[in-house]
């Protein structure tokens, strides 16, 4: 689905309070897209964010955790994940969440149920009940490279309202974003812009993705140290693509 399909359905889901779960290859903008409307569009409601790319104890980031101190003894101390879920109207972006772990999903599971909307804390023997109005926004990488994260399964799609899939940017959306961040507009810079996306509308047909923040780097080594199109390509890609993919890329570049 085209941007622009998905930013009027983000904006459907937050004014309708329906949970939305957005696919699409890492670096297409994903979670960019949702914190930028989030915070332009609905800065007067609670915006929370957790990736988990970065979750290595479930119960500590989605629940809390037990701590001791010397005058209190062992007390039990809510995650910022709780707090935020009690808040009425908060949105709630869970980024990557098929890298999440089981453990997390059971934690997510009676959350972002509609008929359940509670999760119980068993250190406190306390039932926590999610606020009014707050909804969920989740993104999901998807592509051969992330064969390893999670599956998504059937029970925990099911809580999401709203399922799409974001397209890579056209080469005239990442053009935009480059001329925002590089303002010199000289003969050779924009030769150096010409190149890149020209190699980005090649590859992109073999479902070859570059992200925008590759995109941005060989831009700017381009820029400040007057590489070739192969050498950033080698210093920025080859690390992160199979042999196959980065050969392809080679290739391409002399039909540039």
């Amino acid at each position: 689905m085209i941007r622009k399909e998905v930013i009027d359905l983000l904006h459907y889901s937050v004014e309708n309070n329906k949970n939305m779960l957005i696919f699409g290859h890492k670096g297409v903008g994903k979670t960019r897209m949702i914190t930028n409307i989030v915070n332009e569009y609905y800065s007067n409601r609670p915006i929370y964010k957790i990736s988990f790319s970065t979750v290595q104890d479930a119960k500590s980031n989605l629940i809390g955790n037990n701590q001791y101190d010397v005058n209190k003894g062992t007390y039990f101390v809510k995650s910022e994940f709780i707090k935020a879920i009690q808040k009425n109207d908060s949105i709630i972006i869970l980024d990557e969440l098929n890298r999440a772990s089981v453990e997390s999903f059971n934690f997510l599971f009676p959350i972002l149920d509609n008929e359940i909307k509670t999760v119980y804390i068993d250190d406190t023997n306390e039932t926590i009940y999610v606020g009014d109005n707050v909804i969920f926004i989740a993104t999901a990488n998807k592509g051969v490279q992330y064969v390893n994260t999670n599956i998504l399964d059937d029970a925990l799609l099911d809580r999401f309202d709203i399922k799409v899939t974001l397209n890579p940017p056209s080469s005239t959306e990442i053009r935009k974003i480059i001329t925002s961040v590089y303002t010199t507009n000289t003969p050779v810079y924009k030769g150096y812009i010409n190149d890149i996306l020209s190699l980005y509308d090649i590859m992109i047909k073999t479902n070859i993705i570059f992200s925008i923040r590759q995109i941005l780097n060989m831009i700017e080594l381009r820029i400040k140290n007057s590489y070739s199109l192969k050498k950033v390509c080698e210093i920025i890609l080859k690390e992160t693509m199979i042999t196959n993919n980065y050969s392809l890329i080679l290739q391409s570049i002399d039909s540039i």
